[in-house]
């Protein structure tokens, strides 16, 4: 069984147990893959409807999407600031990417858990955001931090914030539940934020693998500005058809990756006017050191897409224009 913390905010040091302060209660599942089972598996059903070779052959828009262009991150629309618990979150002042693609107003946001030092390793977790804007922040001090095998969950604007660190791994976890909320229930909205899991800020060596990343507002996976990263076998599954916000699965603006392969994006659709949903906005970005211009090089690494307005978007701009 997982361990639900009674605190709030934790300062975690170089190898030291994220439960070592804090009282604990059992409750959580023991697996990941059992919160929020009955989206989920829903969501997979449809899947297992097509296989992998159908992507190759597929039109990049779907009938949903003809004439539609990607979502970008950022678009006009109203800013607020999350509903977060006062007795529960904390202050932090990240940098101006992180404060930027979560659309803070001030130079501020708050945080249910704060990693601020090096090599820590955190296992078999239940990350509760609490309704905080992040529910956890890795800070540019933390590099060498391993997330896995964990429960990331319930932040108002993202989920997991990596914002600077170096050779961050994060695998094995399940991240869902990121956005608005009314009061301790998800309730989604067409507000530009609600990111699974976002790393930005510079950071190089990040190996991102293995994770499940479903419930969220606005982007599944989000990275940009210069971050290195590997990213492999994640699995990135959206809504569905839904007319309150385009929602992408996995966008990369800038990025050197140093592997892209195996991962599988769905279910991201948009039934409002002008944008639509995407799998992968490619934009801007390298992998090996060569510009990816092409949907066949995002193809033919066995990364997976359906069910999305638009399957696969590359752009040669990190703006995605």
């Amino acid at each position: 069984m997982f361990t639900a913390t009674a605190c709030r905010l934790l300062i975690l040091g170089a190898g030291a147990s994220l439960l070592a302060s804090c009282a604990g209660s059992t409750g959580a599942p023991a697996s990941p893959a059992i919160q929020n089972a009955s989206s989920l598996g829903s969501a997979r059903s449809a899947l297992a409807a097509l296989s992998p070779q159908a992507v190759a052959e597929r039109a990049d828009v779907g009938a949903t999407g003809v004439g539609k262009v990607p979502s970008p991150v950022v678009r006009s629309g109203r800013v607020t600031r999350a509903k977060s618990n006062v007795a529960a979150c904390t202050t932090i002042s990240p940098s101006s990417d992180v404060l930027g693609g979560l659309e803070e107003p001030g130079s501020t946001a708050t945080a249910a858990y704060v990693i601020d030092t090096p090599n820590g390793a955190l296992r078999k977790q239940n990350f509760d955001g609490l309704e905080c804007d992040i529910a956890v922040y890795v800070s540019p001090n933390a590099s060498g931090t391993i997330i896995a095998d964990s429960t990331i969950h319930d932040g108002i604007r993202a989920g997991l914030v990596v914002d600077g660190a170096s050779n961050v791994k994060v695998s094995g976890n399940a991240l869902y539940n990121i956005g608005d909320h009314n009061g301790s229930t998800y309730a989604p909205d067409g507000v530009q934020y609600g990111f699974g899991m976002m790393l930005v800020n510079g950071g190089t060596g990040e190996r991102v693998a293995t994770n499940s990343v479903f419930d969220y507002q606005k982007e599944g996976i989000l990275a940009y500005d210069n971050v290195s990263l590997a990213l492999n076998s994640n699995d990135v599954t959206g809504a569905g058809a839904v007319d309150y916000i385009a929602s992408n699965g996995i966008e990369m603006d800038g990025v050197a990756f140093t592997s892209f392969a195996g991962n599988r994006v769905s279910l991201n659709q948009y039934t409002g006017p002008t944008y639509g949903a995407a799998g992968y906005l490619v934009c801007g970005d390298t992998l090996g050191g060569t510009t990816i211009t092409t949907k066949a090089q995002v193809k033919q690494r066995n990364n997976f897409a359906q069910f999305d307005d638009i399957l696969i978007y590359v752009s040669p701009n990190s703006d995605c224009s």
